[in-house]
């Protein structure tokens, strides 16, 4: 079974599926919130599927924007959408952009000349709080719906069978230390340090990077990115 397919049963026998959701936090999580849209699966690329290069995942926040089409929040619907996008038109110092720019970083010494334009088959991309409020600015949702939505992360990472976690915000770090507790960790997470997980008997190499739109964020892409190459190099070399 690809793991597009096994992610999309897992949403569905937990009730989180666009086309068929019943969460039982629906009611809860919506409260006062007039644009809310229920959840989003998850973006994986073609490449990711395959494992044509080391899988590698990143956990964000919300996706501060919901399409009311639930057909429009299946996975096969951001994977068309992801490979119809001109990243031309995107802005450089934004969480999309910037996220390719990172998994070019991760992944190129694995495949020449890869970049923000081509690394887009290669990674995968999922959010801690799975529905969205549609705030103003696309402002993050509130805490509830992270504490809610964290039931499900478990089986959705395990579903994704990353190689590399690069988590995005301090939600995502809190939700991985909970259901995941490393094995170690080597160096402060926020200064380039780096974690080994345990996913249902698989190592995980963990990264946490900060959210661009946050504090921190361009200083740790100075100073972290080219250690975190090489700590990807060491841990794939031993796996």
């Amino acid at each position: 079974m690809s793991i597009l397919a096994e992610v999309k049963r897992f949403y569905d026998s937990a009730g989180i599926s666009p086309t068929n959701f019943r969460c039982k936090y629906l009611r809860e999580c919506k409260a006062g919130s007039r644009r809310f849209t229920e959840a989003h699966e998850p973006y994986i690329g073609r490449g990711y599927d395959r494992a044509t290069l080391p899988r590698l995942l990143f956990l964000s926040l919300d996706s501060g924007e919901g399409d009311r089409d639930p057909q429009n929040r299946t996975a096969e619907a951001s994977r068309s959408w992801e490979e119809q996008l001109d990243m031309s038109e995107l802005d450089r110092n934004k969480h999309w952009f910037l996220t390719h720019q990172l998994a070019a970083t991760l992944l190129s010494q694995f495949k020449p000349n890869l970049n923000e334009s081509t690394v887009r088959p290669y990674f995968a991309h999922t959010n801690s709080a799975k529905c969205c409020m549609n705030k103003d600015g696309r402002e993050m949702a509130d805490p509830r719906m992270f504490v809610n939505c964290r039931q499900y992360l478990k089986g959705e990472l395990i579903a994704l069978r990353p190689a590399i976690l690069v988590t995005q915000g301090n939600w995502a770090m809190w939700a991985v230390e909970e259901l995941f507790p490393p094995k170690s960790i080597a160096g402060d997470l926020k200064r380039c340090g780096h974690g080994i997980l345990d996913l249902a008997g698989r190592e995980v190499l963990w990264f946490h990077a900060y959210h661009p739109r946050f504090g921190g964020f361009f200083r740790q892409r100075r100073k972290c990115y080219s250690a975190w190459q090489r700590v990807v190099h060491n841990f794939c070399a031993r796996a």
